[in-house]
């Protein structure tokens, strides 16, 4: 049995927390959702699909993305953990349901987007052994996309706007 705190932190979000009993230390946390028909998935990743294997150039993907689906990671499975690639990669996907969700914490983790059963998402995530990292939570957010980005920046940081001389044109040594 685990214990379950819900926490309202804005009006559209909802931080979820589960907390194992200090007798036992997970290993993994899983949370499972229902996908309806036609529901796309996007984020995670700042590529158009996740590498398939560690052997081959992870790169090459980036350069040739699959020709279907766009930015839709519906139907991928996606590790979440630092790779060598040119992407950057966040704990954070949209739902064209009108809803976010976020993870919080650093331990890796994976996502089944329809992959293993078109209508599930699935989620797993490590767990440490100490109290701090036996628990698991996430922020819920619903709305708009752009409700949702700005819950989601408000929470976890706001983008700075660079200075306007880096707007400004670049010359470069030995070029007229």
């Amino acid at each position: 049995s685990a214990r379950l705190a819900l926490e309202w932190i804005g009006p559209r979000s909802l931080r979820v927390r589960y907390e194992a009993p200090a007798s036992s230390t997970p290993r993994r946390v899983c949370d499972t959702w229902r996908l309806r028909d036609g529901e796309a998935i996007y984020g995670l990743l700042e590529r158009l699909t996740d590498s398939e294997s560690l052997f081959s150039d992870p790169r090459l993907l980036e350069i040739w993305p699959r020709e279907v689906g766009g930015l839709d990671l519906r139907g991928q499975q996606i590790e979440m953990f630092v790779l060598p690639t040119l992407g950057l990669y966040a704990p954070l996907h949209l739902s064209s349901a009108g809803y976010g969700l976020f993870v919080e914490g650093s331990y890796p983790g994976s996502y089944d987007l329809g992959a293993s059963d078109a209508d599930e998402l699935r989620l797993c995530y490590e767990t440490g052994a100490d109290s701090v990292s036996r628990a698991f939570s996430y922020v819920l957010f619903a709305g708009t996309p752009a409700q949702i980005l700005d819950a989601y920046t408000e929470l976890s940081g706001r983008p700075f706007e660079p200075p306007e001389w880096a707007f400004r044109h670049w010359r470069w040594r030995d070029e007229h």
